[in-house]
């Protein structure tokens, strides 16, 4: 009896944040207004991004904390590496959210602040806010359907990218998968990050 007493609360409270969490979403995840988008130039495409002050306006009660994991000079310019985690309070739960940015930039203060906005917008993807403009810069993502099986010289690397529990640990992947130059490890690589993104 008293196992009941204790399990039936916890198993009320986790349907309960689930659903706020869908229900957060829905709102979330809705197109956003035109007035709030921009568009932008990088490596010599156009993109279409949104201003931050857009997903200030629809999350309400929140707060963001950020750690600085990389902050060096390169070529005269700084290169900071930044992981920020959103707290959002939604209908009396605590939602928690997790990203990643890196910038470059010739002054400090526009690296941190050019990192500090990615990561925040990278948590605030994750939950659904400016979806629908993320899906053409995925496109670079190619995921092709192999049928041959990964060789014994990289069964190792595959085996590090399987275990890849966020974005973080498979990008610290990245270097040696190019430098592979195999095209079955790249493709399950892809495979990989499109399904951590997809569980964020």
């Amino acid at each position: 009896m008293s196992e009941e007493k204790t399990t039936k609360p916890l198993e009320s409270q986790t349907k309960s944040k689930t659903k706020a969490c869908q229900d957060l979403y829905k709102i979330l995840s809705k197109p956003i207004k035109e007035e709030f988008l921009i568009k932008y130039e990088e490596n010599g495409k156009v993109f279409t991004g949104y201003q931050a002050q857009y997903a200030i306006n629809l999350l309400g009660n929140w707060h963001l904390h950020c750690k600085i994991r990389k902050e060096e000079v390169q070529n005269r310019n700084w290169v900071i590496a930044m992981e920020a985690y959103l707290t959002i309070i939604w209908k009396e739960h605590r939602i928690s959210i997790q990203g990643h940015s890196g910038m470059y930039a010739k002054a400090i203060a526009n690296g941190y602040k050019g990192a500090r906005t990615s990561a925040f917008k990278q948590c605030c993807r994750y939950l659904g806010i400016g979806q629908e403009l993320y899906c053409e810069q995925e496109d670079d993502i190619i995921v092709e359907e192999v049928n041959e099986e990964v060789t014994e010289d990289h069964k190792d690397i595959k085996e590090k990218i399987d275990k890849a529990e966020n974005i973080a640990q498979l990008k610290g992947l990245e270097e040696k998968v190019k430098g592979l130059e195999s095209k079955i490890v790249l493709t399950y690589y892809n495979k990989k990050k499109l399904t951590l993104m997809q569980k964020k």
